[in-house]
């Protein structure tokens, strides 16, 4: 068995219909309209599908941080310059 994949509700809706259609009880242009999707965005989910199961159908960026995400040296050094940071302190000019 496949390791456990945590799936969102739209992966496990395109889990479900691409299941169907791999089993050949619908079509993928009925699956397709039934999610709101177009045929050749379809079509490529389903190839992912094929290869890699349902890890195929979860998203690629899940897991990893973001590009703009501060290295964490740069942010412990600014939170020990500015220690108010951390609790949600702002300074106000007019204060």
């Amino acid at each position: 068995m496949e390791g456990i994949v945590g799936l969102s509700a739209k992966e496990r809706a395109r889990f479900v219909e691409l299941s169907m259609v791999k089993a050949g009880r619908q079509t993928l242009k009925a699956a397709s309209e039934r999610l709101g999707m177009s045929r050749r965005q379809m079509g490529r989910s389903f190839k992912r599908f094929r290869q890699s199961g349902a890890k195929g159908l979860v998203h690629a960026g899940r897991g990893r941080g973001s590009n703009r995400a501060f290295e964490t040296d740069a942010r412990s050094r600014s939170l020990e310059m500015y220690p108010g940071a951390a609790i949600g302190v702002r300074a106000y000019a007019g204060d």
